[in-house]
C-alpha cells in the first residue's frame, strides 16, 4: 500500500509518522467530518497482528480521559487492517521541544496527573505499559494530555525486555525480572526528570550504554541540571528512579500525589529509621548541641550569671561555634548528651534563637529500613528544626484509610517513637510541626504491613 487517498470510511489529509509494521495518518471520518489518527498495518504475522489486535482491545476498553480515545477496528475490502483513534495535535516531546525551558513542578503535575491516572487504572487491572516515554504521551491544543500506544503491553509478572532504552526501568533493561508498576512508575519518573531538568538523566550513544546506566549508574542530582528545582521534589523525583523496584512509591499516582506536596520547610525532615525493640536508640544530633548550650549556660553546678556567648549555631556536623562578646570564653569540653526522654512541653532552656542544621548538598531524607515498606510496629521518627520560647514540636502519625492517628513518644529533643496497631496495614503518613505557630514540615508517608522481600 503506497500513499492511499481513501481506507475505509477515511480520507486520508497526510502522513504522521512510520514504523516497522505501520503506517500512522492523519485522516478524516467521513460523515462525521472529524479528525482522526488512523493506524494501518502494513506488513505484518501472526505475531504483529496479535499485538495490533491487543492495543486495539485495550485502548478501547481503558474511558478514561487521560487515555487517547479509540473509535473503531477494522478492515477494508481491500485487506487493509486499520485502528482508528482520537487525533490530538501534538506529543509531549514536541511540546517540550517548542516550550524551550523545563517545567515547573506545577505544571509537571498539572499535565501528568491523566496519565498517572490511567497507569492506575491499567496497573489495577494486572497490565504494564512499559513504553512511557514523550512520544507516546499525547497533549492538545487545549493542554489536555492522554495516554497512546498500548503495543508492547505485558501482564504484571512478566519478564521482558521490550521498551525505549532511553526510559526503560531496570528490570526491563535486564529482562531477568518480572515487571511491574513500579515500571512504569521508573518510566514516567525519567519523563518527569526530563521536564524539570531539559535532559533525561541518561544519554548513552548506544543502546547497550544506556541499558547498562539504568541498571548501574546513579542519574545525576536533579538540582545540578536546574538548581530552581525544590529540594524535596528533587528527593520524590529520584525515589521513583531507584533501582530497586520496591523503593519506588507504590503507583504513579502516588508520585504525582508526593510530588505535588513536595515543598522544603525551614523545618526539615531529616531521617525516617525504624529499629525493633529492645535496640538503644542513637543519640540526635541536636541533642548534643543542646546538651552542649546547657552546660555553657548553666554549668555543672546549675544555673548561674548569663554566660558570655550571644550566639550558638548548629552545623551540618552538629558542632558548637560561639562568638564571644567579651574576653574569650574558656575552653570547654564536650559531655555527653543525657538519654533520658525530654518532655515536648517543656520550654526551650535558652531565649536566644537557634537556627536549623543547613540542608545538605545530597537528598537528606531516607525512608525507613527496609525502604518504604515495614515490618516493625516501633518506627522512629527524627527531624531537624528550632522552637522558640513556651514552643514545642508536634508529631503527627496517622493511618491513611482509617485517618487513626497514633501517639508518638519523645526520645530526644528531634526524635520520637511510634507504636503501630498491627491491624493497621497500608499506607501511613507523618509530619512534625512547632505549636504554636505555623510552622510545619512536609508530610511524608510509608507502608506498613507484611512483605517478603
Amino acid at each position: 500500500m503506497r500513499n492511499p487517498s481513501i481506507i475505509g470510511p477515511y480520507s486520508i489529509v497526510e502522513k504522521l509518522g512510520r514504523g516497522r509494521h505501520a503506517t500512522v495518518y492523519k485522516a478524516q471520518q467521513r460523515g462525521l467530518e472529524r479528525p482522526v489518527a488512523l493506524k494501518v498495518l502494513r506488513h505484518y504475522d501472526q505475531a504483529t497482528l496479535e499485538k495490533f489486535e491487543r492495543e486495539a482491545r485495550l485502548s478501547a476498553s481503558l474511558k478514561l480521559p487521560g487515555v487517547r480515545q479509540t473509535y473503531e477496528a477494522g478492515q477494508t475490502r481491500e485487506g487493509d487492517i486499520f485502528l482508528a483513534m482520537e487525533y490530538v495535535d501534538a506529543s509531549l516531546k514536541d511540546v517540550m521541544r517548542r516550550q524551550g525551558r523545563p517545567f515547573t513542578r506545577d505544571e509537571v503535575v498539572r499535565l501528568l496527573t491523566p496519565i498517572a491516572q490511567a497507569l492506575d487504572a491499567m496497573h489495577q487491572q494486572s497490565l504494564v505499559h512499559l513504553d512511557i516515554k514523550p512520544e507516546n504521551i499525547l497533549v492538545s491544543a487545549s493542554g489536555r494530555a492522554v495516554l497512546a500506544d498500548f503495543g508492547i503491553t505485558r501482564e504484571q509478572g512478566a519478564a521482558t525486555t521490550q521498551g525505549t532504552p532511553r526510559y526503560m526501568s531496570p528490570e526491563q533493561a535486564t529482562g531477568n525480572r518480572p515487571v511491574t508498576p513500579q515500571s512504569d512508575v521508573y518510566s514516567l519518573g525519567i519523563v518527569i526528570y526530563e521536564m524539570l531538568t531539559g535532559r533525561p538523566p541518561f544519554r548513552g550513544e548506544r543502546d547497550d550504554v544506556l541499558l547498562l546506566q539504568h541498571v548501574q549508574d546513579a542519574p545525576p542530582a536533579p538540582r545540578d541540571l536546574n538548581p530552581h528545582i525544590d529540594r524535596a521534589v528533587a528527593r520524590t523525583l529520584l525515589s521513583a528512579l531507584n533501582k530497586e523496584p520496591h523503593r519506588r512509591p507504590l503507583s504513579a499516582g502516588e508520585l504525582l500525589r508526593e510530588l505535588a506536596a513536595a515543598h522544603s520547610t525551614p523545618l526539615e525532615i531529616v531521617v525516617d529509621t525504624v529499629r525493633e525493640r529492645p535496640q538503644v536508640a542513637l543519640i540526635p544530633a541536636g541533642m548534643m548541641a543542646i546538651a552542649l548550650f546547657g552546660f555553657l549556660v548553666f554549668g555543672k553546678d546549675g544555673p548561674s550569671a548569663p554566660p558570655t556567648a550571644t550566639l550558638v549555631v548548629l552545623t551540618e556536623t552538629a558542632t558548637v561555634e560561639i562568638t564571644p562578646s567579651s574576653p574569650p570564653t574558656p575552653t570547654v569540653e564536650l559531655i555527653e548528651a543525657p538519654t533520658s526522654t525530654l518532655n515536648p512541653e517543656t520550654p526551650t532552656l535558652t531565649p536566644l534563637p537557634v537556627t536549623p542544621t543547613p540542608a545538605a548538598t545530597q537528598p537528606i531524607l531516607q525512608r525507613p529500613l527496609g525502604g518504604e515498606r515495614i515490618q516493625t510496629t516501633i518506627v522512629r521518627f527524627e527531624w531537624t528544626g528550632q522552637v522558640g520560647k513556651n514552643q514545642s514540636f508536634v508529631p503527627r502519625i496517622y493511618h491513611v484509610e482509617s485517618g487513626r492517628s497514633v501517639e508518638c513518644e519523645f526520645v530526644g529533643s528531634h526524635a520520637c517513637e511510634a507504636e503501630l496497631p498491627g491491624s493497621r496495614f497500608g499506607e501511613w503518613k507523618w509530619s512534625v510541626a512547632v505549636e504554636p505557630g505555623d510552622l510545619r514540615s512536609e508530610e511524608r508517608n510509608f507502608w506498613f504491613g507484611l512483605y517478603n522481600e
